[in-house]
């Protein structure tokens, strides 16, 4: 669902998707940075997300093409370098913090409705560097401009440095002040969401465990299993929920231990247990 650099999904899943876990959303970097600062559109509650993960650890980088002659973050402050990003995507947010705070002169051009056509913008001579990209997208989508050098990283935007990627900055790094730190630092600390597992990764892990025998697979409903989580409007309806997966869990360790206690019994033991069973169950009605 594109559009808004997926503020209009976030809204979606927030308020028209199912809150049941059947819907996801590989959300953008700047979304909590984006509700933050009360950016136009936004409409939904980043807290309110069931977090499931992070596809990458890497940072955010700010790239500058080979042929602009801009190879350090400091040579913005004195000359202007004109970078392409989607519209609402993080790299708006960072080239106008930069802007704002470091007196960098980037020159933004929005409007390009995805980060290919940013790319394809570059490598055409029409802008002179990108915004914002992962690393890792960098690596895996374009590994011959990494080697040749035809990207030059000036500035990454995240909590620690990459390991290839040392001698560059980072963005709180070249903060003035105390103020301007902890503003940067905050910008930088959105690329990370969904890495702490908490009590989702715990969940997980359960789920998981009782899925490797075929016992679980079928007392564990099917959009459990598949782990789909989304946005949660209230603690009963999240889908895993820690305690509903505590009783599955459970369930399923009964099962198995009872299977085994089975093994150790002749069939007309099994048999006496299973017509107490069906006394009990006709009694009840």
């Amino acid at each position: 669902m594109p559009g808004v650099g997926g503020v209009k999904a976030a809204n979606y899943l927030a308020s028209i998707a199912p809150h049941d876990g059947t819907t996801l959303h590989m959300i953008m970097s700047n979304m909590m940075s984006s509700e933050a600062i009360g950016a136009q559109g936004v409409q939904f509650d980043t807290r309110k997300f069931f977090w499931i993960g992070n596809t990458t650890s890497t940072p955010n980088v700010t790239v500058s093409w080979y042929k602009s002659g801009v190879t350090t973050i400091d040579q913005v402050k004195a000359r202007e370098l004109i970078v392409g990003a989607p519209g609402g995507t993080a790299g708006v947010i960072y080239v106008t913090a930069m802007n704002g705070l470091l007196g960098t002169k980037f020159k933004l051009v929005t409007g390009y409705p995805g980060g290919n056509e940013v790319n394809l913008a570059l490598e055409r001579g029409e802008i002179d560097g990108r915004a914002s990209n992962s690393w890792a997208a960098w690596k895996s989508t374009h590994p011959d401009w990494v080697k040749d050098r035809k990207i030059v990283v000036l500035v990454q935007i995240g909590l620690k440095r990459a390991p290839d990627l040392k001698d560059v900055p980072l963005l709180f790094e070249l903060a003035n002040n105390d103020m301007d730190r902890q503003v940067l630092t905050f910008l930088s600390a959105s690329a990370r969401a969904g890495d702490v597992p908490g009590h989702a990764g715990r969940a997980r892990h359960r789920a998981a465990a009782g899925l490797r025998c075929n016992h679980a697979r079928s007392r564990i409903p099917r959009r459990s299993r598949q782990g789909a989580v989304g946005y949660r409007s209230d603690e009963r309806r999240r889908l895993p929920e820690d305690r509903r997966l505590d009783r599955q869990y459970a369930a399923c360790c009964r099962g198995r231990r009872q299977r085994t206690e089975d093994r150790g019994q002749t069939t007309e033991d099994r048999r006496q247990r299973t017509d107490d069973r069906g006394q009990i169950w006709k009694r009840s009605l």
